[in-house]
């Protein structure tokens, strides 16, 4: 190995060493953009992946926030409201079901409804309704179910099936019911008093009748029929428009 040395070699050391510097300056510069990069597309990554996660958590909240507005709409509902599996069996029910049934939600849970059967209605009837429903169809009506301490009660029923997504198979069952006991006491009332009303009209001993404004007459009881010496109303109103005229 031969060392040269002169007056310029040092100045050739320096220059390698400079260019060495420069490269190493280079190098560690190009490593570091380069690391930048990928630290700066590492964190808008993760910006965006929490700006998704954020999102999908607000809409996860405001989808929570609107299932638990309706839940309590649905528990505070005046009418009595049940779920069904497809199989009939009672999966929820709010707390209407509960004050007008006289069974906790716990009691019914799993349970088919035929527990409220009265034994009012045939086969027929329930056959009917279920085919009703099972067939995408809404049912509704009256029907008498029983309490449970025995009482009889009238209740207006509808009956929604739910389908999955809207479409397809039917999944559930939505019944929403009404207590018209009250009504039905009066309207079977009012119908006693007709017709203790139409049996003091019909068995009066004096002549009595209804007619119209133009004094057309509608209905006239048996003595005032026979007072006036026709057979039947038909005769009396027959001969009533014929004098009219």
């Amino acid at each position: 190995v031969v060392l040269v040395q002169n007056s310029k070699g040092g100045g050739l050391a320096s220059n390698f060493a400079g260019i060495g510097i420069a490269y190493a300056l280079e190098y560690y510069a190009r490593k570091d953009y380069f690391q930048n990069l990928s630290l700066k597309k590492f964190i808008n990554e993760n910006l965006s992946l929490n700006r998704k996660i954020n999102e999908h958590d607000k809409a996860i909240g405001l989808a929570e926030e609107k299932l638990t507005l309706q839940s309590k709409a649905l528990e505070s509902a005046a009418n009595s409201i049940t779920i069904l599996n497809r199989e009939g069996n009672i999966i929820w029910c709010n707390k209407a079901f509960s004050i007008l049934t006289g069974y906790s939600k716990d009691e019914v849970l799993g349970k088919n409804p035929n527990v409220l059967k009265s034994g009012k209605h045939d086969r027929i009837f329930y056959k009917n309704l279920w085919n009703t429903v099972l067939s995408g169809n809404v049912w509704s009506g009256e029907i008498i179910n029983k309490k449970k301490n025995g009482e009889l009660y009238y209740e207006e029923m509808m009956i929604t099936p739910v389908s999955e997504n809207g479409a397809g198979s039917i999944s559930h069952f939505i019944a929403i019911k009404q207590d018209i006991s009250p009504r039905k006491k009066m309207e079977e009332e009012l119908f006693e008093s007709e017709k203790r009303l139409r049996s003091l009209f019909e068995n009066a001993t004096m002549g009595i009748y209804r007619s119209t404004l133009d004094g057309d007459i509608v209905f006239a009881n048996d003595a005032l029929i026979k007072m006036l010496g026709f057979s039947n109303l038909n005769e009396l109103q027959n001969r009533d428009k014929t004098e009219a005229g």
